[in-house]
């Protein structure tokens, strides 16, 4: 008895929920009014679901859906998956209602106003059938069955249709922006290109030593190889930039290329380490914020530089020991730089 007076409360709850939401449907929706259209609709759909929901699972409680299936669990999982259904399908029909079919999803255009009213006047028929026994037995078995199945199909064909849509347009969102990307990528090398190709090695080493990394356009970092080797004192310019300010584009250079002599350049790599072990130490404690990953490139060229240049009677190890150090300056935000046990491993090589 319980069960039947609850169901039918809430049957009753969704019934002018419905109402509320189908009056809603053609009011004006542009402008400010529309998110506050939208707003309704969200604060009309949330209860509705749940009040329709609970007189299906009244009415499985007092079987009226007994004819689905012996199973209880698999008629509490159509009551569910009906309410959901139905919910979203009236949801956004009555969002969408006066939009122009051009902003539609495809799935509705033919069928918003069908959808709109006929799913949630079946479901709430069906459910109030399933409630009343008394009703159910004054009319035929399939008069009885054919609200809910009618509903049930007809929401459930247009959900899987508007999911199919979402993929669809997220696939499609996901390769324009794939595109955007490449054409940006595209349209930074050729201006790289033509910066390179513009610099002078002999008074713009450094930039061009920036675009020396292995990490560069093949034809960028090509075309700046060949500038960069052709300034005769390269060798003189790396050893006094590996102790100023161009420290970090010099770095680039002898971490993925040769010198011309390697052994002349070891000691000013050393000095140029911990040099740049002081920079980290200065961005650990005045930086705003920081990733974990923020230091992992630099301890990438440094390793890199050291084992390319060899140690030529240079001993790495106390700059690297510094640089390592400078990663555990106290700061503000709390951060593990990553690149801490791949230098913590390489120095315990060497111990």
């Amino acid at each position: 008895m319980l069960s039947s007076v609850l169901g039918n409360l809430c049957l009753g709850l969704a019934a002018v929920l419905a109402a509320l939401l189908f009056a809603l449907a053609p009011q004006q929706d542009g402008g400010a009014s529309g998110g506050g259209k939208l707003m309704l609709v969200v604060l009309l759909g949330l209860p509705f679901a749940l009040s329709l929901a609970g007189a299906l699972e009244a009415a499985v409680v007092r079987g009226g859906l007994d004819w689905l299936s012996r199973s209880r669990g698999l008629q509490h999982g159509f009551a569910l998956a009906l309410a959901l259904c139905v919910t979203v399908v009236t949801v956004f029909c009555v969002a969408l209602y006066r939009e122009p079919p051009a902003q539609m999803p495809w799935t509705l255009r033919p069928l918003i106003g069908v959808a709109l009213y006929l799913l949630p006047l079946l479901v709430l028929a069906g459910t109030a059938l399933a409630l009343n026994a008394a009703w159910r037995a004054a009319l035929p078995a399939a008069l009885v069955r054919a609200p809910l199945l009618l509903a049930g199909a007809g929401a459930a064909l247009i959900c899987a249709g508007l999911l199919v849509e979402l993929l669809v347009a997220m696939q499609a969102d996901s390769v324009r922006r794939i595109e955007e990307r490449q054409a940006a990528d595209a349209e930074r090398d050729r201006e790289m290109l033509a910066e390179v190709a513009s610099l002078d090695p002999l008074t713009q080493l450094g930039r061009l030593l920036n675009q020396t990394s292995r990490y560069e356009t093949p034809a960028i970092r090509e075309l700046a190889l060949r500038k960069v080797r052709s300034n005769p004192a390269l060798n003189d310019e790396l050893a006094r930039m590996l102790r100023n300010e161009w420290r970090g584009e010099a770095l680039t250079f002898l971490a993925w290329n040769d010198a011309p002599d390697a052994a002349a350049l070891a000691a000013p790599l050393r000095d140029g380490i911990v040099l740049l072990a002081e920079d980290v130490r200065r961005e650990m404690r005045d930086a705003h914020y920081l990733h974990d990953d923020e230091f992992d490139p630099l301890a990438e060229r440094v390793l890199a530089a050291v084992d390319r240049v060899g140690s030529h009677g240079v001993d790495y190890v106390s700059a690297v020991r510094t640089f390592r150090a400078a990663l555990d300056e106290p700061r503000t935000q709390t951060i593990a730089p990553r690149c801490r046990a791949r230098l913590d491993a390489w120095l315990a090589d060497r111990r």
